[in-house]
């Protein structure tokens, strides 16, 4: 039985119990609070592929799905399957007049209602083609695909992107492989080899006619680390004529003569991203180490070297460079000096596994959206 003085002495201790209970709780949402990570969103232990969101929505293939989240808070709007086992999405999902497209490395390609995911068409190229990327390009109602048939030839193929994917036209390419198109605003599509090196590629996205085949100052075009920046009449890219041995060059889109090549210290490992206003071009190159160079001459403005590689494609905004990291950080490094200004870290997945990149900014909401393993993650700027 206990004593009134024995009581007291539990009454004391149980309320110390409460205090601390109550200050590990304090803790915890300040922990939670402090946290950069908003939300981590399992995708069933696949790697997810997604482009810039559109008003907020992140279209996503994964595996063999294709859905739409909410960015902002990770909600999952709709997710339709699109693709068999073993034939898998391995590219982004390609917004173009409410109808979200998406490719199969085996040569289909899917049409898909934006707002509800409603299967509306499939095509499907002749038998044995591959879609090297699984990445399409979208303009003024014309959808782009680069395939490779048995033989090894590559071709520029055009659809109208709509409900019905009617073929267009065909081009070959006449190149020994075919990477992702890449079309500028007045209907260029840029093609290069994927492996081996092999010329640079305009084809009229009217026509299909070859505009010129031209090879960057080096003599190689193929596009290596990532896709390249078209801004007026430049096109900045990564080239090599292998993964060891490779630049950065600027070449005429008009013309397809180089204007400038940059050699830099090793393999280009992202693509190409420019300031707001076209007169600045950055990229990443093997060792962490991310450029600043002038558009117009290719000099060197600046360079800065993290302690971890880079594989993502920088993102423009503000005057800052957001560049995602293969150890899970965000770096942001000011644009006008390459001073590193901030490491953002904390994006860890407990599902699937692969090199962490796809860093997308939602600009209105401070965020950055990355892949980290079989997640989508949302980390606070």
């Amino acid at each position: 039985m206990l004593t009134y003085s024995n009581r007291r002495m539990v009454a004391a201790l149980y309320a110390c119990v409460l205090l601390a209970a109550s200050l590990a709780a304090a803790a915890a949402s300040r922990r939670e609070m402090d946290s950069p990570v908003v939300y981590s969103f399992c995708v069933n232990d696949t790697f997810p592929y997604f482009d810039d969101p559109i008003e907020d929505v992140l279209y996503v293939s994964y595996g063999n799905r294709v859905g739409a989240f909410f960015a902002p808070l990770g909600t999952l709007l709709w997710s339709t399957k699109v693709a068999i086992s073993g034939n898998a999405l391995e590219g982004p999902p390609t917004l173009h007049n409410g109808i979200v497209f998406a490719a199969t490395f085996s040569g289909r390609v899917i049409a898909l209602d934006a707002r509800t995911g409603t299967l509306l068409v499939t095509y499907n190229f002749p038998s044995g083609s591959s879609l090297i990327g699984s990445r399409l390009a979208a303009l003024n109602g014309v959808l782009f695909a680069t395939t490779m048939n048995q033989q090894g030839a590559a071709f520029l193929n055009a659809l109208t992107a709509d409900s019905k994917l009617t073929l267009l036209w065909t081009t070959n390419l006449n190149l020994p492989s075919a990477g992702p198109p890449v079309v500028d605003a007045w209907g260029t599509v840029y093609v290069a080899p994927f492996e081996p090196a092999g010329p640079l590629t305009a084809v009229s996205g009217l026509t299909g006619k070859i505009l010129w085949q031209a090879t960057a100052a080096s003599g190689v075009a193929n596009f290596v680390g990532g896709l390249p920046a078209v801004r007026g009449r430049r096109l900045f890219f990564g080239a090599g004529t292998s993964y060891s041995n490779s630049n950065f060059s600027s070449i005429d889109t008009v013309t397809g003569s180089p204007t400038w090549t940059y050699q830099g210290l090793s393999r280009c490992t992202t693509g190409a991203t420019t300031d707001d206003q076209g007169e600045r071009v950055f990229f990443g190159q093997e060792g962490g180490h991310l450029f600043g160079l002038n558009a117009s001459s290719g000099e060197q403005l600046w360079t800065t070297t993290f302690t971890e590689g880079v594989y993502d494609t920088p993102t423009f905004h503000k005057g800052k460079l957001y560049s995602f990291s293969i150890f899970q950080n965000i770096h942001v490094v000011e644009a006008d000096t390459g001073v590193q200004s901030k490491v953002i870290s904390g994006a860890s997945c407990s599902c699937g596994s692969g090199t962490p990149q796809g860093l997308r900014l939602l600009k209105d909401y401070d965020m950055a959206i990355v892949t980290v393993g079989g997640c989508i993650v949302a980390m606070r700027l």
